[in-house]
């Protein structure tokens, strides 16, 4: 299964995939199993179906059995959102994930989302945690700096 993961680098691939799942799941038990292999020949991304198809003829697997287990495993993924000044091409996808997979582990999913307020930089959510790497902060930051030394100088 880790080649099949290895393809999922952010939430909304997650998300496609267990639709597929989810449409392959419930085809077992339509027209006696034969949606199954019909919804496998048209109802999927052809690289899904050709690694399915090469899973079960491989280990002789139980479709249901196996289809759950890639449903469970999805489902223990986490999520980092990240939310950028800019929208972010595939290259800077595949960049982002290859990272994140890096230093927090193969099952994590990048949320990604725009925000061009954050002038460069990023935010970060991770497991509860917030942190905010933009400038924006930065500038907010040294403007409240300024603004606070001009009421002292004022008041004197």
């Amino acid at each position: 299964m880790e080649a099949l993961f290895e393809k999922i680098k952010t939430s909304e691939e997650k998300d496609k995939l267990m639709e597929e799942i989810d449409i392959l799941l419930n085809s077992l038990f339509q027209n006696k199993g034969e949606a199954f292999s019909i919804l496998l020949k048209t109802g999927v991304r052809a690289w899904l179906s050709e690694y399915i198809r090469a899973e079960l003829a491989k280990d002789e697997a139980n479709p249901f059995e196996y289809l759950k287990k890639i449903k469970e495993e999805l489902n223990s993924f986490k999520a980092l959102k990240l939310t950028l000044a800019f929208e972010p091409t595939e290259s800077n996808i595949e960049k982002f994930s290859y990272a994140v997979k890096k230093y927090l582990g193969e099952k994590v999913v990048i949320e990604f989302s725009y925000n061009p307020t954050l002038i460069a930089g990023c935010t970060l959510t991770y497991e509860g945690k917030y942190r905010d790497f933009s400038m924006k902060s930065f500038f907010n930051s040294e403007f409240a700096k300024i603004k606070q030394d001009l009421f002292i100088q004022m008041a004197h």
